[in-house]
Order: C-alpha cells, then sequence, then structure tokens
C-alpha cells in the first residue's frame, strides 16, 4: 500500500506496538539510569505517535494483546480517547474486501462518526482484496 499505492509515506506508516506500550516504555526511561545518549534515541521513537502532527497508525488484530481491538466498545473507548487528546484532519482506514474479514469497515466506522468524523471517500484496491477509506473532521 506504501509502494505501490502510495496511500501514505513509509516513514509515517507507523508501528505495530501498541500505543499504550509505547507510553510506557517513554515512562520507563525516566525510571531508570540510561546513559541520556541512549534514552533520548529511544524516546524520539517510542514518542513519535504523541508528537503534534504525527501520523499514527493502528493495525487492529496486530499485536494480540492490544487492548482496543478486543471489541468494538474498546476501540470505539480508545478513539474517543485518543481523538480528544489529539487534533486529527483526517483517518485512512484501509479494510479487507473478503467476506470473512475480522475487522470489516463496520467494526470501525461508528466511532470514527462518533468521534465526529464523515466518509469522504472510498477506493478499492481489488488487486490486494483492500478498501481505503477516508474520513475528515466535519467543518
Amino acid at each position: 500500500l506504501i509502494t505501490q499505492e502510495q496511500v501514505m509515506q513509509a516513514p509515517r506508516a507507523g508501528s505495530v506496538r501498541p500505543i499504550e506500550e509505547e507510553r510506557k516504555i517513554a515512562a520507563a526511561l525516566t525510571r531508570y539510569p540510561l546513559p541520556a545518549w541512549l534514552s533520548e534515541k529511544i524516546l524520539a521513537v517510542v514518542s513519535r505517535s504523541d508528537r503534534a502532527g504525527a501520523t499514527r497508525s493502528l493495525y487492529l488484530g496486530l499485536p494480540p494483546r492490544a487492548s482496543y481491538f478486543r471489541n468494538q466498545t474498546n476501540l470505539d473507548t480508545f478513539l474517543q480517547s485518543t481523538l480528544k487528546d489529539s487534533s486529527f484532519d483526517g483517518v485512512v482506514v484501509m479494510t479487507s474486501l473478503s467476506a470473512g474479514a475480522r475487522f470489516p469497515l463496520g467494526f470501525i466506522a461508528p466511532g470514527l462518526q462518533k468521534a465526529g468524523l464523515h466518509h469522504v471517500s472510498t477506493r478499492h484496491l481489488t488487486d490486494m482484496a483492500t478498501r481505503v477509506d477516508l474520513y475528515k473532521s466535519k467543518p
């Protein structure tokens, strides 16, 4: 999706680590005596999703212990909290086109709508069996 369809730039593609895990690592850096140069490098990586203007990626189902994908209520709660704490211009949602998809658009869309985002466009990447939907903040 990054190289063939250019949906997003590779450095902005995010991480499969749950955001709460990255925050735990960042907090732990203050408790352990590490050389400053090392803790600064680690902090730059694990706190990138919390920086203003950062792209945040969520990969539902990866890793399996992420709390926000266990059910729609957890995802909705996570989205509301995240969208409240950060400003978003929009959200790109990529979902499987297969009939048995574990996380279809219907799992994700209600939480985005509750957060005040509205559907703008859809693109089907049939050869990749993927659907790409764009949601934007309401003006």
